[in-house]
């Protein structure tokens, strides 16, 4: 038997707020992915750097 303060935490795949989700936990999984994702972009940016990739060929004389 499930205990009724879980029932609704089964029923929805994906709680994001309410009593299935503490907010120690929310503020933690929150700065993770803001962390991955800033993490993610600074190594593209890096990369682009030490490859010299070029967003767009075609508009590297447009300043001429």
């Amino acid at each position: 038997m499930v205990p009724a303060s879980i029932g609704p935490c089964l029923t929805t795949p994906f709680a994001v707020s309410g009593p299935c989700l503490s907010r120690p936990r929310a503020i933690g999984i929150s700065l993770a992915m803001t962390l991955g994702v800033l993490a993610a972009c600074l190594g593209i940016i890096s990369w682009m750097f030490r490859t010299g990739y070029r967003l767009s060929a075609r508009g590297a004389g447009r300043g001429r």
